[in-house]
This record gives C-alpha cells, sequence and structure tokens, in this order.
C-alpha cells in the first residue's frame, strides 16, 4: 500500500493509454460522442506518449486528477497484492523448509539437492499465489480500471464515482454482484503471469546476485533484483493487461458486450491498432512497475525479517514449528510414495544423496579415530541409534532381523547440519600429534614476532591457529567443523531466517546451563532448596548469592543457607535465568533492593528468564519487569492485580520469559518447568520418575 502512494499517477497513465486508440469496430457505441466532444475514437490514438498522457490529464482535469482511483488502489493492493505476497511467502517458506528438513525427495523441488527451490517451483508457487489473490482482487481490480478511465468519457457518461466503496455499491445495485468479477478470468490469468514473472524472477535474480558474491543481501540487493523483476514482469504481463482493462472498463449496451473474452480483445487490437498495441503504454507500466516492485519487495523483504524475528522465536515459534512439520509430513507422505529409493535408506547404508537419484560414499571426520562406535560392527549393533551419529542422513533405521526400513516420525531431521548429540567431545589437543602442537606454537611464535604483539598476532591468525590453543567445547567444535559452510550456505541464499533460528536453538542447548538464585534474610527455604536441587539434578549450574554478601542467611522458618557468593560479586555475569524465591520478609527485601532491580533489568533485556515463586513476584512488579500473566501465592495477588498484571490461577505460568509459581507447594513443578525451558522437554520427563513426583 505505501509503494502505491508513489505510483497511481503512473498507473493512471497507464490505463488510459490502453483504453486509448479503440477502433470504430469495437466501440461503436462511442459514435453519437464524436463530434459532440471532439475524440476521435475510430482507429485514432487519444495519446502520443505517455508524457502527452500525463499532460492532457493534468490540463483538462487538473493536477489532483492523477490519483484518481487512489481509494480503488489502495483497496486493490490490501486485498490482492497481500493476499499474493503473503501465500507466495507461506508458500516459498513451507516448500523451502519442506526440502531443508527432509532432504530431496523430488527432483522437481530440487534440482541439485541444495535448501532452495527451483526456477520452475518459484514460478509455480508465484502463479499459485497470484491466482488466489487476483480472485480476492478482482472487485477493487474493476474500481479502479473505471476510476482512472472515467476521465477520459464525455462528462455524461462518466460514472463519477466518489471514491471504492462507492464505486462497489453502485456496481451491486446497478449491475449485479457478480459483475464485480467481470474480467476476472483474464484477471486470474494476468495475476498468474505477472506472478510467476515477478516473485521467481526476482527470487531467482537476487539469488543470482548473492552467487557472484559482490552483492550482498541488503537494500542494494532488493533494488537490483527488483527492477529485473520489473523488466520482465512488464514484457510478460502486458498483453493480458490490456486485455482485462479493456475489458473491465467497458460497458454493456442493450445486453451486447463490446469484448467476448480476452481472446477477442487480442484479435480485436491486433486487427485495428497493430501487434505493438498489446505493449501500449509499455513506458508508465514498467516506470509503474518498476519502482513499484523496488518498493514493494524492499518493505516485505524487512517486514518478512521483523516476522520471523518477532514471530518465529518463542514462545510463538514453537507453535508455528509445530503447525508447519505437521503440514510438511502430510505432503512428505505423499512425495514418499513417488520416490522410488529412500534417502534415510540410503543414509543408514554409509551413503549421501547429492541428487534425485545419485549417491556418493561420505565419512565423518575421525570415524575410525575418536568415534569408534561409528564401525560398522556398531552400526550393526545399534541401530536405533544411528539418528543421533548421522545427522540429517536418518528419519528412521534398517531393522538388523527383518531388513526393513522402519520410518521413526520423531527422528525427522530439522536443519541440514549434523547432530552432535551423543558425540565424544575431547580436549582440544586429543586432535593433534605432539609434532603438530610444537609445530604449531612456533610458528604462532613466529607470528607474534613478525607483527610485534601477540594482539596483533591475534588479528592476522584464525583463531583455531592461535597459542595456546583454545578451550575445545561443544560449540567450539560446532564452529571449527560446520561454521563456514554455514555462513557460506547463508551467503547464496540457502538458509532463511527460521534455519538460523534452528541453528541458535542448536548451539544453545549445546552450552552450558547457569541459574543465579538471589537470596535475602526471611526467605522460604523450600523454595530455594527444592528449585535449586531439580536445577542441578538437570545439568543446570546454579549459584547462590546473597543480598548482603556472602554471610550465612537465615530463612523464614530457620534454616541457614551459606551462599555461595555476594550478588555484588556476580552481577557483572550473565545467567541463564534469575530465580527469586518466595518469602514474605524476604519478598519485601528483594522488591525493595536497587541491585536486585539492576540485575533483573540486565538480564529481562538480555532475553534471558527471570522466575519468582510465591509472594517474589511482587519484586516483579517493584523493577517494572513486564509479562502477560503471572501467578503467585493468593496473598499478593491483590498487589500484582493493581499493579497492571493480568492473574491466572495455574500452577506454574510462562509468559515473555518471565516465569511465576505459586509457593512451596508447586516447587517441584517450578523446578521442572525451568530445567524445561533450560536444557528441554525430554530432561525434564527424565527427573520425574526417579524423584516419585505426581503431576
Amino acid at each position: 500500500m505505501g509503494a502505491t502512494l508513489f505510483v497511481q499517477p503512473l498507473d493512471l497513465v497507464k490505463n488510459r493509454m490502453q483504453l486509448s486508440g479503440l477502433s470504430e469496430l469495437t466501440t461503436s457505441y462511442f459514435q453519437p460522442f464524436r463530434f459532440q466532444t471532439g475524440y476521435d475514437f475510430p482507429g485514432k490514438k487519444e495519446y502520443r506518449s505517455s508524457i502527452h498522457c500525463l499532460s492532457t490529464i493534468i490540463r483538462n482535469e487538473g493536477v489532483l486528477a492523477v490519483y484518481n482511483g487512489l481509494s480503488a488502489g489502495l483497496l486493490r493492493q490490501a486485498t490482492y497484492t497481500t493476499t499474493r505476497l503473503g501465500t507466495y511467502t507461506y508458500l516459498f517458506e513451507t516448500f523451502r523448509k519442506q526440502v531443508v528438513y527432509f532432504s530431496v525427495y523430488c527432483f522437481f523441488f530440487c534440482t541439485r539437492g541444495d535448501a532452495a527451490p527451483s526456477f520452475a517451483m518459484k514460478a509455480s508457487l508465484g502463479m499459485t499465489a497470484g491466482a488466489i489473490g487476483s480472485v480476492v482482487g478482482t472487485p477493487a481490480e474493476l474500481a479502479l480500471i473505471r476510476m482512472t478511465g472515467d476521465g477520459r468519457l464525455p462528462p455524461e457518461q462518466r460514472r463519477n464515482y466518489k471514491n471504492v466503496f462507492d464505486a462497489l455499491i453502485r456496481v451491486v445495485k446497478e449491475e449485479g454482484v457478480l459483475t464485480l468479477w467481470r474480467g476476472c478470468a483474464p484477471t486470474v490469468v494476468r495475476a498468474m503471469v505477472v506472478n510467476a514473472a515477478q516473485l521467481a524472477t526476482y527470487s531467482q535474480s537476487k539469488q543470482a546476485l548473492l552467487e557472484t558474491g559482490y552483492v550482498h543481501d541488503g537494500i542494494f540487493c532488493h533494488f537490483l533484483a527488483s527492477m529485473v523483476s520489473g523488466l520482465a514482469t512488464t514484457i510478460a504481463s502486458m498483453p493480458v493487461d490490456i486485455a482485462k482493462t479493456r475489458i473491465q472498463s467497458m460497458k454493456v449496451i442493450d445486453g451486447k458486450p463490446e469484448y467476448k473474452n480476452a481472446l477477442d480483445v487480442w484479435m480485436k487490437v491486433i486487427k485495428n491498432e497493430g501487434v505493438f498495441a498489446l505493449w501500449k503504454g509499455f513506458t508508465p507500466y514498467y516506470m509503474r512497475l518498476g519502482p513499484h516492485t523496488v518498493l514493494t519487495f524492499i518493505i516485505l523483504e524487512q517486514m518478512n525479517a521483523a516476522y520471523f524475528r518477532m514471530l518465529i522465536s518463542e514462545p510463538h515459534g514453537r507453535l508455528l514449528r509445530k503447525v508447519l512439520q505437521n503440514v510438511n509430513a502430510v505432503i512428505i507422505l505423499g512425495l514418499e510414495l513417488l520416490s522410488y529409493i529412500s534417502v534415510s535408506r540410503a543414509g543408514a547404508r554409509g551413503q549421501r544423496k547429492i541428487g534425485p537419484f545419485n549417491y556418493e560414499k561420505f565419512k565423518w571426520p575421525g570415524q575410525n579415530r575418536e568415534f569408534p562406535e561409528l564401525s560398522p560392527k556398531w552400526h550393526k549393533e545399534n541401530p536405533k541409534e544411528l539418528h543421533r551419529y548421522t545427522g540429517v542422513q536418518e528419519d528412521g533405521y534398517i531393522d538388523p532381523v527383518t531388513g526393513k526400513y522402519v520410518y521413526v516420525p520423531e527422528m525427522d531431521h530439522e536443519l541440514v547440519v549434523p547432530n552432535l548429540e551423543g558425540f565424544k567431545l575431547k580436549p582440544y589437543v586429543s586432535f593433534r600429534t605432539d609434532v603438530e602442537i610444537e609445530k604449531r606454537r612456533k610458528i604462532y611464535e613466529a607470528k607474534v614476532k613478525e607483527k610485534g604483539s601477540k594482539a596483533l598476532a591475534d588479528l592476522y591468525t584464525l583463531e583455531d591457529e592461535r597459542w595456546p590453543p583454545p578451550k575445545m567445547d561443544a560449540e567450539t567444535l560446532f564452529e571449527l567443523s560446520y561454521g563456514e559452510q554455514i555462513r557460506q550456505a547463508f551467503k547464496e541464499g540457502k538458509y532463511g531466517a527460521v534455519e538460523k533460528k534452528k541453528i541458535e536453538e542448536v548451539l544453545f542447548s549445546m552450552s552450558p546451563k547457569t541459574a543465579l538464585l538471589i537470596l535475602a534474610d526471611g526467605a522460604e527455604e523450600m523454595e530455594a532448596v527444592i528449585t535449586a536441587d531439580i536445577l542441578r539434578r538437570g545439568g543446570v549450574e546454579v549459584t547462590y548469592a546473597g543480598l548482603n554478601g556472602p554471610n550465612p542467611v537465615k530463612c523464614s522458618r530457620k534454616t541457614v543457607i551459606t551462599p555461595d557468593s555476594a550478588l555484588k560479586d556476580v552481577m557483572s555475569k550473565t545467567f541463564d535465568v534469575v530465580i527469586l524465591p518466595g518469602g514474605q520478609p524476604g519478598s519485601n527485601t528483594l522488591a525493595g533492593s536497587d541491585v536486585v532491580s539492576q540485575v533483573l533489568k540486565a538480564h529481562h533485556t538480555a532475553g534471558k528468564y527471570v522466575a519468582a515463586i510465591c509472594a517474589a513476584p511482587i519484586a516483579l512488579k517493584s523493577h517494572s519487569i513486564p509479562a502477560a500473566l503471572v501467578t503467585s501465592h493468593p496473598c499478593v495477588r491483590k498487589q500484582l492485580e493493581d499493579g497492571g498484571y493480568k492473574y491466572s490461577e495455574e500452577r506454574v505460568v510462562v509468559a515473555d520469559r518471565v516465569v511465576t509459581s505459586r509457593g512451596p507447594g508447586t516447587a517441584f513443578e517450578f523446578g521442572l518447568k525451568l530445567v524445561e525451558l533450560l536444557v528441554g522437554h525430554e530432561k525434564s520427563k527424565e527427573l520425574v520418575e526417579p524423584m516419585l513426583v505426581k503431576l
């Protein structure tokens, strides 16, 4: 809609020129007005060029006339354009994730085994989106054509619509509701041509530009791709557009329409005006479509980025991904029937699919040295564990007894990167011999001597070539092994925002989790001890921090807990969750502390979790920590509601990365929910049985 404000005058010029030059054979009902108005309809052009058309409109109708039909243009964008772009984006992301999540199942989807749909698929998705959008937007399109072309008619023949809504209402009253969809067929055809050309050539041009390496994914790239897309679309769609324009602007005299269909329009235009008349108005059309395409796609790219940033993130993203996975699962079921060989079966044999029916042998780095469990014997004895070590190659296993392939939905791979779960990660030096280590040390020392300082040497040295070697944890190993590959894939446009989010989640899940539990005198000991105990069972590193220093803290029932450190000493650190135990005296102390306020605000702003149980949620109110929904001990409910919080009586509530719970009796559920959020649902379930917790 924003783009329409800039290009509406060009749209008006394009429509006027397409209606210009109607012949005697096709416009006999205009003959009575020929001599009255000076319009030479039969076979003579009204406008010599786009500039002449624009100047004539301004001279005869006024400057503001160039915005005639603006309301119809805006409604058209609100119906047709938003529908087609939204549908295309949804279909494109769905089919791209289809390829990314489930590898190559069908040659038509991905001809090279990469993550980007083929040009044919992009064109098909564009045509589908265009057809859907055009059916929705045809009424607004009809109003736009009539309102922009009204000024060229003799005064007594003008419809003089006040605005788009007046146009739609009068059309229904005077001509019937079905007239709103007059010209729907050529409109749908035009939309399919436009979208197949515009959306597919935009995606293909953008991909080609990114592959050159000279252009990065940004506004300049979007501008260049949009201009190429606009040119291709103009050439392909103008013949269909002129048929649509003339059909929607025609009048019906004595029940006889001027044109029978789009083919009739083309035949009469070619016969009376020449072949090139099909591209009449090319200049204003491209001048309109070029900037319109540029503005549309630049705005769309920014809105998509915001959409993926805000809606694909947790907690909305979890539900959305689940829905898309279910849709993908249904599609895959049909595709499996078309594929005579299983990608996953090939993966179990130690092969990787690189084309529709082509495979290459592959071998994991260090398979025979660092990961002896990946030997053929281990494969045979542990078929159900294969998916842990072969990453995206598996969504099932070969039954060693029957020899049949068993599909397991839980093993559906969600990203074209290896799953490192189960790998035995060893210190960095275990990957080097003593000779290699000594050689590396000497090279680095020579670099330091050459550059004059260690800091300068580091600037000219890759991270994995520095000395001493970095500590090798899961995240570092992942980066060294696959970081460059993933960055290259992003550069080539193979991964989108959803895949990036998934990679971040993978890295997040591999890093150790930490929790800060703040203690003040009068804290509720059950909530402080049970919560910390469950988190530690789940592998989370918990730090007790005393508000009044490292001195022992006397809890509400006289239990004494010695903090690990003073809160002020750990303020500079970042934890995955900050926890406030309840207890009325302790909660009041936490609510009145400036230090607690700084810690809570810093972590919440950084996107970390903030958790409070029992009466402690009043500290959230005091320190202005926002949450869409909270719960607490009943004794502080009124304070929270007076503070503007929406209240729930659920035992544990998670909203806006704020976790709240009711009291000592819900401490187990509180702790398990934190484990689920930090480590995962499976780990939380694993803790329930040995603790004999009944949920």
